[in-house]
């Protein structure tokens, strides 16, 4: 199953992202990016919360600080462009007085720079920490109120979504293998967003092994088979 952290790293592959800081949440750990999606030339900021402590007050008085306009954000020197397989169009960055991003769609003449693309409201909030349904909500409207249009995914968000991923590849191995290589490939291929049948994931309370490996077999496209 896919984290959390694992979902906001890899959500809007399409769209180019500017690594920043919020001023005054280092000591948070608050990562957040603005993303630029060419396509819809629209831009907007997503964040990621870690620890699982963190309450709806916390969330509130992080939505009341973000003020179009007036929220001072440093950039942290990356920028992530967008997906090769998820793009249909050129990515480049240009140094100058700053880096500046900009895309070419395939079969167009033009460049198009971020500086072309307008912040929209929206505003994503990936974290570790759970909330109440109804928290959730009074929280959506918080951010309303403040003039935002908030989407909360949280480890619940995680676990719901990855029941609906049919695994890509199967991995078949010997018991033996299990520590030292099957799980390392395992996990390595969940981080690279690649779901994978791996029975330490996959089984679980009162399945039969052999029918849930006959299901895993028939679901997954790929089989990786362990030989050592």
């Amino acid at each position: 199953m896919a984290t959390i952290r694992e979902y906001f790293d890899s959500d809007f592959n399409s769209a180019a992202r500017l690594h920043v800081r919020l001023l005054g949440t280092d000591e948070l750990g608050v990562e957040a990016v603005i993303l630029y999606d060419f396509s819809a030339y629209a831009a907007f900021l997503a964040c990621y919360l870690p620890g699982p402590d963190h309450n709806l007050p916390f969330f509130e008085g992080l939505i009341k600080g973000l003020e179009y306009g007036n929220t001072s954000v440093r950039f942290d020197g990356r920028i992530t462009l967008p997906s090769a397989r998820a793009f249909p169009g050129q990515p480049r960055i240009e140094r100058g007085e700053g880096l500046k991003t900009g895309v070419k769609f395939f079969g167009d003449p033009e460049w198009v720079s971020t500086e072309r693309i307008q912040m929209t409201r929206r505003v994503f909030i990936y974290t570790e920490s759970q909330l109440l349904d109804g928290e959730i909500s009074q929280l959506k409207a918080t951010a309303e109120a403040s003039g935002h249009e908030l989407q909360f995914r949280s480890t619940r968000h995680a676990q719901e979504r990855s029941k609906h991923e049919k695994p890509l590849a199967f991995i078949s191995h010997d018991s033996r293998d299990k520590e030292v290589i099957a799980k390392k490939i395992a996990l390595n291929l969940q981080k690279l967003m690649c779901p994978v049948w791996y029975d330490e994931f996959s089984l679980k309370v009162g399945d039969r092994l052999l029918d849930s490996i006959e299901r895993g077999l028939k679901d997954c496209r790929k089989c990786v088979i362990v030989l050592s």
